[in-house]
């Protein structure tokens, strides 16, 4: 396409140009150096009157006096382009998984929608329509369209604070109309036993053994797979939980708290001791050694258990023995939830499954308001006021 015929106006830097449909229209040409003595230019065309073209130059005008000449710079920047620098910006500030599950809400929910678009156009109605009502119309969870937005502000905070963006052009949005999140009810005594007495006989060594240990220690999967035989003590019957393994490595757990050596109660120390045997009298099989640097849980192959092993298990499993609700989170649920209904205290909960005493208070609020029901009622059956 050919190149518009600028032409000068009165004014300095405005010009004036004859568009495809024969209408007079209005640009600005703008020369500066940027705090790095680099010579830049910025233009914009397709005004319809000269004082419109004339107020935009202001603001890009005062905008480099003030110093901020990287949100001019970029200010043809689309959310696609912000994106793959903000991941490279975050990459050693976050843990790997807190990367990867950005990324993903990112590719799946935000850039389809919203990528084409510079950051400067991002708009509370533009977010409020293409995001969170789409994703309400599509039935997805309160919390889920929380995360996405969450991320994509976060996106927009650093775009701003990188000076790539002058400001956020939106705050609060309504999510009034989006589906309660799903409560991840825990299993009963009840039920909790019916499992571990099905799989026991049904299932083989490893499989047991994962589910035994998840139940009886509230670990969390990652934790379970980067278990090693030399965290196990056979003497003091204790499991140090000191790293965390999954399909991006090995490396240390979440947090401080989660460093931790727990007690194993009788029956998970007798299994282990047996599960040992196993794994020993299965590696000499086929004339491997079994040391104590060795996985813990490993695959009918001698292979250690691989990072989505445990989800596809319980996904088997639930569909063999038609387990309603059951995964290794509802596992870790179930088992604070019946030491909370038991009396145990918070902080000795929380420093079991290696989070803060404030973080299940939070997350087990209703059973810990149960239990403060119950504690209201101890003086009144001990001692009659009448």
């Amino acid at each position: 396409m050919a190149r518009q015929k600028m032409t000068k106006t009165k004014k300095e830097n405005i010009y004036s140009y004859i568009d495809k449909d024969k209408k007079k229209k209005f640009a600005y040409r703008y020369k500066f150096y940027d705090t790095a003595n680099k010579r830049r230019e910025k233009s914009k065309q397709g005004f319809k009157t000269i004082q419109d073209a004339e107020k935009a130059l202001i603001a890009v005008k005062a905008n480099v006096l003030s110093g901020n000449e990287q949100t001019v710079i970029n200010e043809n920047i689309t959310l696609s382009q912000w994106f793959e620098r903000w991941l490279k910006l975050k990459e050693g500030s976050w843990e790997v998984t807190t990367c990867r599950h950005k990324e993903m809400l990112c590719r799946r929910h935000v850039l389809p929608q919203l990528g084409h678009l510079k950051l400067n156009k991002i708009t509370k109605l533009v977010v409020q329509n293409l995001i969170v009502d789409n994703l309400i119309a599509n039935n997805y969870s309160k919390n889920t369209i929380k995360s996405v937005c969450s991320t994509l502000g976060s996106m927009l905070n650093d775009a701003v604070a990188e000076e790539v963006l002058d400001r956020r052009r939106y705050t609060k949005l309504d999510l009034s109309k989006a589906k309660p999140t799903r409560k991840k009810d825990a299993l009963t005594a009840a039920q909790l036993e019916h499992v571990l007495v099905t799989t026991k006989v049904t299932e083989n060594a490893t499989r047991y053994a994962i589910l035994l240990t998840l139940a009886t220690t509230g670990m969390r999967k990652g934790e379970l797979a980067g278990l090693t035989w030399k965290d196990i003590d056979f003497d003091k019957n204790t499991i140090s939980i000191n790293k965390t393994r999954d399909e991006y490595g090995v490396r240390p757990p979440k947090t401080l708290n989660s460093i931790r050596t727990i007690n194993m109660s009788k029956e998970l120390a007798e299994h282990f001791k047996k599960f040992k045997t196993w794994c020993f009298e299965s590696k000499k099989m086929y004339n491997a050694e079994l040391t104590d640097e060795d996985y813990v849980f490993i695959t009918a192959n001698l292979e250690p258990i691989s990072s989505n092993y445990i989800s596809k298990m319980f996904d088997a499993l639930r569909r063999k023995h038609q387990f309603e609700r059951f995964s290794a989170h509802i596992l870790r649920h179930t088992f604070v939830s019946i030491l909370i209904a038991k009396g145990t205290a918070v902080t000795t909960v929380a420093k079991i499954v290696g989070d803060t005493p404030e973080m299940v208070m939070r997350a087990y609020a209703h059973s810990l308001a149960d239990e403060e029901l119950k504690a209201t009622q101890v003086l009144s059956s001990l001692i009659k006021f009448e």
